[in-house]
């Protein structure tokens, strides 16, 4: 992915969003100090779950990945929605500055959509609008399926769906070509070199990324950089 498709994947939401949500409903009162501007930590079931609030205007849920990463790329990449949307930044358990569950079983996407469940009713909510990027958006569907009472909105950007197998395979092959295409370019060959992370769970997730990060741009040398920025660390 160029950095220009990666940024498109932000913008063309962000103009579609702009007439899609709307005031959320809350729960007996005005919004409190734990929607004010600014970092939070919330006791949400078995974690510390860590939010940011940024912004002004209807009240929007962003869910990080939930692969390691916390939610400070989605800050800055959707930092022009700020001036209509007041966005609350979720770090997923085990990413960012979220704690970790102390059974490791316990980090698939749907223990995260029910983090944000969780969120909701600790902050008091009646409904809530989501947008999920990557495998957030399979939290989100997660999400959907669970507490369709309680989503009012949901935007998934290159989103991620599993088990459909045709899907799948399809997929595979197109990556495998695209494997073959590049393994001669010195721009890429390192990052598809086999990989084993030295660290297990979201620490050996990153890694992988960091590895593989190459992969996602048309000019990694000029663009990878950029996008690192974006990145906490």
């Amino acid at each position: 992915m160029s950095i220009l498709s990666f940024a498109k994947s932000f913008i063309i939401p962000i103009v579609v969003l702009l007439v899609f949500f709307s005031e959320p409903k809350l729960v007996g009162g005005a919004m409190d100090e734990k929607l004010s501007p600014g970092e939070h930590d919330a006791p949400i079931r078995d974690v510390q779950l860590h939010y940011t609030i940024a912004g002004h205007g209807p009240l929007v849920f962003v869910c990080s990945p939930g692969w390691g990463s916390g939610s400070l790329y989605l800050q800055r990449g959707l930092t022009p929605l700020q001036d209509q949307f007041t966005l609350l930044f979720i770090d997923t358990r085990g990413s960012g500055k979220s704690s970790k569950p102390s059974d490791p079983r316990l980090m698939s996407s749907a223990d995260m959509a029910d983090d944000i469940e969780a969120l909701r009713a600790y902050l008091g909510l009646d409904e809530i609008s989501l947008i999920g990027h990557s495998d957030s958006g399979a939290i989100g569907l997660f999400y959907a399926e669970r507490y369709p009472g309680k989503l009012a909105k949901l935007v998934i950007i290159d989103g991620i769906t599993y088990g459909h197998t045709d899907k799948d395979r399809q997929n595979s092959e197109n990556v495998n070509q695209i494997r073959v295409r590049l393994a001669n370019d010195p721009r890429y060959r390192t990052a598809l070199q086999p990989f084993k992370p030295s660290e297990d769970g979201d620490a050996g997730m990153m890694q992988m990324m960091q590895h593989t990060l190459p992969l996602y741009f048309a000019d990694p040398e000029k663009n990878q950089p950029i996008f690192e920025r974006t990145l906490e660390g």
